[in-house]
């Protein structure tokens, strides 16, 4: 906003009315931000993923409050857990599945990182994580816990 430190000068009031609006604008940003933060929380207590896009994989139901598989994506979820079970570098996943014409959701070819990503979420095994908590969530896991465990013991194996 352009501040005109003449204006207010000459009149004091104006430059009351101001603050105060301004004042009043940031504690209603606030509220609104406190209001939408307990609503996340309250969705991830519930097992809802609280906000945002779903993970690869995962598509809002018709009425957009759960979250279930995408045939199509977990099918491809599958597949890259599989290889990285297996050991196989995430550049031959990204190769494999773009030779294969699989594409990532937005049409892109898949890379190394898109890999790493979805290799590290546990949100296929089922669980929320929301403010570092971790909650048994409502969604359909597409990995056992026990196939996440042994990807994330291939993915540190190799940082080695």
């Amino acid at each position: 906003p352009n501040f005109d430190v003449y204006k207010y000068q000459q009149d004091p009031e104006n430059f009351m009315i101001t603050g105060m609006l301004g004042m009043l604008d940031q504690w209603e940003r606030m509220t609104i931000a406190r209001k939408l933060a307990r609503g996340r929380t309250s969705k991830a207590n519930k097992g809802d993923k609280p906000s945002g896009v779903c993970p690869f994989g995962y598509r809002y139901t018709a009425d957009k409050k759960h979250i279930e598989p995408d045939p199509d994506e977990a099918q491809t979820v599958k597949l890259i857990f599989t290889e990285g079970q297996k050991g196989t570098s995430l550049v031959k996943i990204a190769k494999m599945l773009n030779d294969q014409g699989i594409k990532t959701r937005r049409g892109c070819e898949w890379q190394k990182g898109n890999l790493h990503l979805i290799l590290k979420n546990n949100f296929y095994t089922g669980i929320v994580t929301h403010q570092g908590k971790e909650i048994p969530g409502n969604h359909e896991p597409l990995i056992s816990k026990v196939q996440f465990g042994k990807v994330q013991s291939q993915l540190k194996r190799k940082d080695k």
